[in-house]
């Protein structure tokens, strides 16, 4: 069968997924062969040697002339980095999402030439192959990627991994990534692992490219309220908001509860006036009662937003609290703003 599927050649296929281990070169090869047409590549099984996607068994280049989405997974992890070998050659030239699931399969920049007019939306890991790759290469230079929409990163360190020597790096790369879109067009950026205050908060409040943000999704990594403060106001065009929430007592400037309420009121409204959703990750390390105070709190000084989530397990003790927080000080005087967040699911 394998041998079967290499031998059709270009038969214009324009959408293909492959989601068996594509180790067999076969379904590699049909890829290539319709490198013309096709316009959606999907691969779950990233093959060991990445290079059989890019030339034939003669050494000729496949351009992907047509190729708008590229997604490539690994399950098992990438072994080793594969050998493009094949010079300055643009294989994807009309590429506009470029989603990489798993560390970067080769050992240079050959998924990123000659696509920087078109890509909207860049999903990469950072493994630390890959950020030194780019950096050599100058892959994310100022405004290179115009259109870019979209951002995801990946971070596949734990949080027992992620030394000083990462943490910078990791750093470095991130404001370099954001700062190669431009501040009219990116809109959009995805968190997913471990993080730290110094990555993503460092290039929220110092990367001038980020400050038209309208979603920001952080997965896997827990912030403090005092944390969120900084996010909200660094990005006032943010509508969504996602993340996990630290156990520890809400507090900013020194101030918690009862008084951070008046706080925030006389000091930090509006807060954010664009913000219209949170969503609570089911990471949160709070317990269902402490998220609703923080939604809360949220709430009374961001005038728009309607729409909070949490877990399902937490839904009926979020309500409860909220329900709580309202007939309670120094809460209950905004009750009317507040009664909004227990029909928001």
């Amino acid at each position: 069968m394998p041998g079967e599927i290499a031998a059709f050649g270009n038969i214009g296929l324009t959408h293909l997924t492959i989601r068996c281990k594509a180790s067999k070169t076969s379904f590699i090869g049909l890829a290539r062969s319709c490198a013309p047409t096709l316009r959606e590549l999907i691969i779950h099984e990233f093959p060991k040697d990445g290079s059989a996607l890019l030339r034939d068994d003669d050494g000729l280049p496949a351009v992907y002339s047509r190729l708008e989405k590229l997604y490539i997974a690994q399950t098992m992890g990438i072994q080793g980095l594969s050998l493009s070998q094949t010079g300055g050659i643009s294989h994807f030239p009309a590429l506009c999402s470029l989603d990489i699931r798993c560390k970067y399969p080769f050992d240079d920049d050959v998924l990123f030439r000659g696509n920087h007019d078109s890509l909207e939306h860049i999903g990469v890991p950072l493994d630390m192959n890959f950020m030194t790759m780019s950096v050599e290469k100058d892959v994310f230079q100022p405004t290179k990627f115009k259109k870019l929409h979209s951002i995801d990163l990946l971070n596949y360190y734990g949080a027992q991994e992620m030394t000083p020597y990462h943490i910078d790096t990791i750093k470095n790369f991130v404001f370099k990534l954001a700062r190669a879109g431009t501040s009219e067009n990116l809109q959009i950026v995805r968190w997913s692992g471990p993080s730290d205050e110094r990555i993503l908060l460092y290039g929220i409040e110092h990367n001038k490219t980020l400050s038209n943000l309208r979603v920001l999704e952080i997965s896997k990594s827990v912030f403090q309220f005092s944390d969120v403060a900084v996010i909200l106001k660094a990005l006032p065009l943010l509508k969504r908001l996602w993340f996990s929430l630290d156990k520890k007592v809400p507090m900013l400037d020194g101030v918690r509860m009862p008084k951070l309420l008046t706080h925030l009121l006389t000091n930090y409204y509006p807060l954010s006036r664009s913000l219209y959703s949170v969503t609570f990750d089911q990471g949160s390390k709070a317990s269902a009662k402490q998220i609703a105070v923080v939604a809360v709190l949220l709430a009374v000084v961001s005038p728009n937003l309607a729409l909070t989530q949490v877990d399902t397990e937490m839904k009926a003790d979020f309500v409860s609290g909220i329900k709580a927080a309202m007939a309670t000080r120094p809460f209950h005087k905004h009750a009317e703003r507040i009664k909004p967040l227990t029909k928001s699911f």
